[in-house]
C-alpha cells in the first residue's frame, strides 16, 4: 500500500483528478437539461465614485429546442458605458472551438415597439454550434458614476433553464452604507480587507418551472440579492434613508422641468374662464394631454431617469410617462391645481413593490391630484376616462412626490363592479341548420380597455376577429357587429353581434343535446401543475341572461335543476326557466381577486371543479314532437 503522504505531487494531482472528475459528472448530469447556465460570476466595485461591474457566463446549449439561447444581447446606455466585451464558443469538456470576431458584434439602439428614440443600447452577436452539446462564454465590463442601484441579481436566465452555480461579489470602502434584501442565497460572506468590505454570495438554481397564467411574481422561487446605496448620485446627490429622502431626491430631479409656452398658457386661461368646476378643468386638460401627445417609451427603471421638461412635450407632441406627468402637472400647476408626481410599479400582473424596501423599484409615472372627496390617479399614457384607475396600475402601493419629500400611498383597486361583465342574448337553435345568435356584450375593467385599444387602433386590418374573441362561443362566425359608440368618461364599453355556429347543438340519435356555452376561463391549472402563487388582479365577474328558441318540431325533455354555491373563492349560480317554446339561461359566476397561496389556490380550484362538474352536468335534451 502507497502511503500518499510521501509522495505531496501526486497527491495534488490525484486531488486535481478527482475535482476533474467531479465537475465532468456534474456537466454529465446538466445534459438531461436542454440547456443548463454552468456558471456565471457578478463583481461590482465601488471605487472613487464609480461603479465598475465585471459580468461572466457559461452556457451548455444541450439540443436545438435551446437554440436560441446562442443569441447574446449584452446591455449599455449613454451613462453606462461598455468597457469591455469577449466571447468564445467551446465545445462540451470546455475545448475552445473560436473565440467571437468583432465583425460578429451587431450594435443596436434597445428600441421597444412603442419607442421613437432611447440611449439605451445593446451589443448583440451569436455563437452557434452546428453539433450539440456546446458551450457559450461571454464576460463584459461596464463602468458608471450615476446610478442608484448596486444591482438587483436574479442569476437565471430563465425559469425553465437551471443554473448550476452563481456567485455575486460586492466590494465597498469600509464606510459605503448598503441596505441588501436577498433570498435563496445557500452560502454568504463578509470580509474586511484593506480598508474594504467584500460581501460574497453563492447559490444555485435548479427548480425549473414553465411560465404561469396570473404568475404574481416572475422571478418567485429564484436566488436573488437586491443591494441599494443608502447615498448616492444621479445627475445630483441623494439618500435612501427612507422614503421621504428617497421622494425629496426626485423632486429635486423634476425641479425647474414645468414651464410652459405662451401658447400652452392661454390655452389655460380660456379653460379656467369657461368652466368654474375645478374637476371639470382637470378633466378638460386631462384629455388635451391625451388628444395632443403621443406616448414613447423611455424605461425609468435602469437608473430613475430625469424627465423631459413640460415645453418639450408641448412643442413636440410626444413623451414618455415620466416627461407627459411633468406635462400635465405643468399645466394644472398653471390653473392653480395641485398634482403630485408619483412612481410606481405597473403591470396587471406585476408583484407590488415592497414599501419596507426604500429602493428604485418603479417602472412608471403618473400623476396624483387630490379632490376634496378623494384623488384621482391619472395615467397620460392611457386613453382612460378621468376617473378610471386603469388596470395596468390599481391596488398597489406608489411613492407620492412633493416639496416634502417622498410618502407611500396606495392606488385603489377596481371595483367589482367595474370588471363587471355581462352577456345578454338570444340563440335560434336548428336541427338543420346552425343556430342563429345574438349576443350583445357589455364589459368593464381590462377587458373594456382591451376593446376600446382595438377600436381605436387606426388602420388595423384584425379589428374584427379580435373583437369577435370576446364571444367564446364555440365555432361561433361572426355575420356582423354593433360597436354601441361610448362616451369618452364611461368606463364600459358594449357590442352587439350577429352570427352564427354548426357546433352548438350536438344529435344523438333522434334527440338533440345543448351543452352550455363556456363560462369561467380556461386558466385555472390543476394545483399539480403550478409551481408559483397565483395573483388574481381584479374579480371575475360574469352574467349571462340568454334566451335558447327550441328547435322547431322539437320539445325540451326536462330542464337541469337551479344550483347556487358559495366558497371562501368565489359565487356560482345557475337556473333555467321555460317560457312558451324558449328556454332562460340565468347565470352567475365570480372570483374574488387577491393573491392566492397554494393553501388557498387548492380551495379555488376545488370551487372551479365544482363549477365545471355542474356546468358539465347542466346540458339541455331535445326530443322531437
Amino acid at each position: 500500500m502507497v502511503d500518499f503522504k510521501w509522495f505531496p505531487g501526486f497527491r495534488v494531482f490525484v486531488v486535481l483528478h478527482v475535482l476533474s472528475i467531479i465537475s465532468f459528472q456534474k456537466i454529465t448530469i446538466a445534459q438531461d437539461e436542454k440547456a443548463v447556465l454552468l456558471y456565471t460570476s457578478t463583481e461590482i466595485e465601488i471605487r472613487d465614485g464609480k461603479m465598475i461591474s465585471s459580468y461572466s457566463f457559461d452556457l451548455l446549449i444541450n439540443d436545438r429546442s435551446a437554440d436560441y439561447l446562442s443569441k447574446v444581447v449584452v446591455p449599455y446606455s449613454k451613462l453606462e458605458k461598455l468597457n469591455s466585451l469577449e466571447a468564445s464558443l467551446h465545445n462540451l469538456d470546455g475545448s475552445l472551438i473560436r473565440k467571437l470576431t468583432r465583425k460578429e458584434i451587431v450594435d443596436k439602439n434597445d428600441i421597444s415597439n412603442s419607442s421613437l428614440y432611447e440611449d439605451q443600447f445593446c451589443k448583440v452577436f451569436t455563437l452557434r454550434n452546428s453539433t450539440f452539446p456546446y458551450r457559450v462564454k461571454w464576460s463584459y465590463i461596464t463602468e458608471t458614476s450615476e446610478f442608484v442601484t448596486i444591482c438587483n441579481w436574479i442569476p437565471v436566465i430563465n425559469s425553465e433553464i437551471p443554473t448550476q452555480k452563481a456567485k455575486l461579489r460586492i466590494i465597498t470602502p469600509d464606510d459605503y452604507k448598503l441596505r441588501i434584501k436577498s433570498s435563496g442565497i445557500s452560502d454568504s460572506s463578509i470580509v474586511c480587507i484593506d480598508h474594504c468590505t467584500v460581501q460574497e454570495w453563492e447559490c444555485s438554481f435548479h427548480n425549473v418551472y414553465a411560465e404561469e397564467s396570473f404568475q404574481e411574481d416572475n422571478v418567485e422561487n429564484m436566488p436573488r440579492v437586491w443591494a441599494v446605496p443608502l447615498k448616492f448620485h444621479y445627475d445630483r446627490d441623494g439618500r435612501a434613508d427612507g422614503w421621504k429622502e428617497f421622494g425629496g431626491w426626485v423632486n429635486e430631479l423634476n425641479y425647474q422641468l414645468h414651464w410652459l409656452p405662451e401658447t400652452e398658457k392661454l390655452y389655460v386661461a380660456s379653460v379656467i374662464e369657461n368652466n368654474s368646476s375645478r374637476k371639470e378643468q382637470i378633466r378638460k386638460l386631462f384629455y388635451y394631454v391625451q388628444d395632443k401627445t403621443r406616448y414613447v417609451n423611455l424605461t425609468i427603471e435602469t437608473g430613475g431617469k430625469k424627465p423631459l421638461p413640460a415645453n418639450y412635450v408641448a412643442e413636440k407632441g410626444y413623451g414618455d410617462c415620466k416627461a407627459l406627468t411633468i406635462y400635465l402637472k405643468a399645466l394644472l400647476q398653471e390653473a392653480g391645481i395641485p398634482g403630485y408626481y408619483t412612481l410606481l410599479k405597473a403591470g396587471i400582473v406585476n408583484k407590488d413593490i415592497d414599501d419596507l424596501f426604500v429602493a428604485n423599484q418603479f417602472n412608471h409615472a403618473i400623476l396624483m391630484v387630490p379632490l376634496e372627496s378623494d384623488s384621482l390617479w391619472l395615467d397620460c399614457t392611457s386613453n382612460y376616462p378621468l376617473s378610471y384607475t386603469g388596470s395596468f396600475i390599481q391596488n398597489r402601493y406608489a411613492l407620492v412626490v412633493g416639496d416634502s419629500g417622498g410618502s407611500i400611498a396606495r392606488i385603489p383597486a377596481l371595483s367589482k363592479q367595474q370588471v363587471w361583465k355581462y352577456r345578454k342574448g338570444t340563440i335560434e337553435l336548428s336541427a338543420s341548420g346552425p343556430a342563429e345568435i345574438k349576443l350583445q356584450i357589455s364589459t368593464g375593467g381590462e377587458e373594456a380597455e382591451r376593446i376600446r385599444y382595438i377600436c381605436k387602433k387606426p388602420g388595423y386590418n384584425g379589428k374584427i376577429k379580435a373583437l369577435t374573441d370576446f364571444v367564446n362561443i364555440p365555432s361561433f362566425v361572426n355575420d356582423s357587429l354593433q360597436i354601441v359608440e361610448f362616451n369618452r368618461d364611461s368606463e364600459r364599453n358594449e357590442i352587439v353581434f350577429f352570427g352564427k355556429s354548426n357546433t352548438l347543438v350536438q344529435f344523438y340519435g333522434s334527440e338533440l343535446v345543448l351543452p352550455l356555452i363556456p363560462l369561467e376561463p380556461g386558466f385555472f391549472a390543476a394545483p399539480t401543475e403550478r409551481t408559483t402563487r397565483m395573483k388574481l388582479p381584479f374579480p371575475v365577474c360574469l352574467t349571462d341572461t340568454i334566451s335558447f328558441i327550441i328547435p322547431e318540431g322539437y320539445q325540451a325533455a326536462g330542464l337541469p335543476g337551479p344550483r347556487s354555491e358559495k366558497s371562501e373563492s368565489g359565487i356560482y349560480e345557475i337556473s333555467f326557466t321555460s317560457k312558451g317554446d324558449e328556454i332562460l339561461l340565468a347565470r352567475h359566476f365570480e372570483v374574488k381577486a387577491g393573491v392566492y397561496s397554494h393553501d388557498d389556490y387548492e380551495n379555488l380550484y376545488s370551487f372551479i371543479m365544482l363549477v365545471r362538474r355542474i356546468e358539465s352536468a347542466s346540458t339541455i335534451t331535445f326530443s322531437k314532437l
